[in-house]
Order: C-alpha cells, then structure tokens, then sequence
C-alpha cells in the first residue's frame, strides 16, 4: 500500500504500460479558442473560451513525463485536417479514450508495425489510428465504421478488438463489439450478432473497456452504464459468462449509506485478466 509516486499531469481514461514499465496515457492539455488548424484559414471554435486540446504522455516508471504528442498536432502534419471539422463537440474535439502500446511479440506477427508503435481511439471524430513510435507520422487510420468507439486493443493476428458505442444494432441495444482488421478498412461484428443473439441488451453510450485474454482466444468486456461484465469468446461471440455490479448501498458512508436495503447497479469501468507484469521481474 506504500505510495511510490504521484504526478498531476492532467491524464484521464485508460493507458498502457510497456513492458520495461513506461506508461502511455492519455491527457488533457488546454488551448486558446479559436484553434487555427495549421495554415488553413479553419479554425476550431469553442465558446468557453478554452479547448481540450488531446496529447499523448510518455511516462517513466519513476513518474517522469519523457514526451508529448500533442494529436491535434499530429494530425494537422499528416494532412488530415479535414477529421478536425467533422467534430461533434468543438470544445472536446477529438476525445482521445485509450492508447494501446504494441508489443515486441505483436509487432513480429504483424505487418507494418514496430515495437512501441500505438493504437489509439479518437472518440469524438469516430476514428481510429496507428502512430509511428519514432517519426509520430499515421501508420493507418479508420474512419466511419464505428461511432464514438472505445478501447482498440491488438490482437496477434493483426485484428483490433473495439467497444463501438453507437454503431450495434438498435433491437439489440445499440452496443456493439466489433473486430477490426490493421492495415485494411474490414470489420467483423462479434458480439452481438444480429443472426444469432435474441433478447439481448447491450448499451453503454460512455466507455465499454475490453481486456483480451492471453490466449488470445478471449476477452473480457465492460458495459461500463449497465454495471455489467461480459467474457466473449472473441471467434464466435458466444457469451461465456456474465456479471452484474449490484451493491446494498446501505454498505456506504454518508449520505448514501442511508439507503440501507436498497440494491443498486453501479458503473463497470474495467476488468481485467491478472497476469504479472514483466517489468516486475527484471
């Protein structure tokens, strides 16, 4: 329980961690409105005042911020400019939710990537991107088939496993997870499916997190709003079990706590498979 390092960096949603221990989080920083987009006379407006202006944050084990990505940046220099535009909130532009390192195992089995290149979701412009570890230059990039997605992560055969919030089928709650293939523009439903599932509610219009098992084979899913978790089997989409986040909120202190008898669903916002990192046994 011994506190080894804190730092305010403005980081939010969920990051990674390299092997050798470095983080790689999302984070805010804020920017003056309007936002000139590079050379163009373009500008993003907010009427704050200020903009979430989204950046990648390269941290030591030790706490130590090493490097920024400013993504607004990143994408002005890869001519994609134009993504800036299509914006569903001009203060939150981009709404960076997740940064999945890859792997020294992963980038030998797949194509076109390199050990420490990054996977990232880019919420609020319904894209997501492949960045260079060295030259911060765009791998690849899919746009439009998911809508306000989160949590790509990697998997060995180059597929890329998303928590698509608004693109599943409404009958079957909307939710949806997808498989998404690196390097090329397929997509692959994988739970739920419209010719197989009956009955089924899956809905979170915030977050969803997904941890993929080690074997590949497996994955671990949270609807972050119903308060639920999922294990898919991430070939067929068959459910393998389910649980539930309920809670006797009479268990809580304050002013909570004085619903004793009174059961609630709370908010799932992660669950993962324990395994040892390896930078701990170094």
């Amino acid at each position: 329980g011994k506190l080894l390092w804190k730092e305010a960096n403005f980081a939010h949603h969920w990051f990674s961690v390299a092997p050798d221990g470095t983080i790689y989080t999302p984070a805010h920083q804020l920017a003056e409105s309007p936002l000139m987009l590079g050379e163009t006379k373009k500008q993003i407006r907010c009427n704050k005042g200020k903009i979430y202006s989204d950046v990648i944050l390269k941290v030591s084990p030790e706490g130590e911020t090493l490097k920024t990505i400013p993504i607004i940046d990143l994408l002005v220099a890869n001519g994609l400019v134009g993504l800036l535009t299509d914006s569903r909130q001009p203060c939150d532009a981009l709404h960076l939710n997740y940064v999945d390192y890859v792997t020294r195992e992963l980038a030998e089995q797949i194509p076109g990537l390199e050990e420490g290149d990054l996977i990232v979701s880019l919420r609020h412009i319904n894209t997501l991107l492949a960045i260079d570890r060295e030259t911060d230059s765009v791998k690849w990039r899919m746009t439009g088939h998911t809508i306000a997605q989160h949590s790509p992560r990697l998997q060995a055969d180059g597929g890329i496993i998303v928590f698509d919030n608004y693109g599943g089928h409404s009958e079957l709650g909307g939710s949806r997870v997808v498989r998404l293939d690196y390097g090329s523009d397929q997509l692959q439903e994988v739970y739920p499916r419209r010719d197989s599932a009956s009955g089924v509610d899956f809905f979170s219009s915030y977050a969803g997190v997904i941890d993929l098992h080690p074997d590949g084979q497996r994955g671990l899913v949270s609807v972050t709003e119903q308060g639920r978790i999922l294990e898919l089997d991430l070939k067929t989409g068959q459910l393998l079990w389910e649980y539930t986040n309920n809670h006797d909120l009479g268990s809580y202190p304050g002013h909570v706590g004085d619903k004793k008898g009174v059961s609630s669903r709370l908010w799932t916002n992660g669950a993962w498979y324990v395994r040892r990192p390896a930078f701990l046994d170094s």
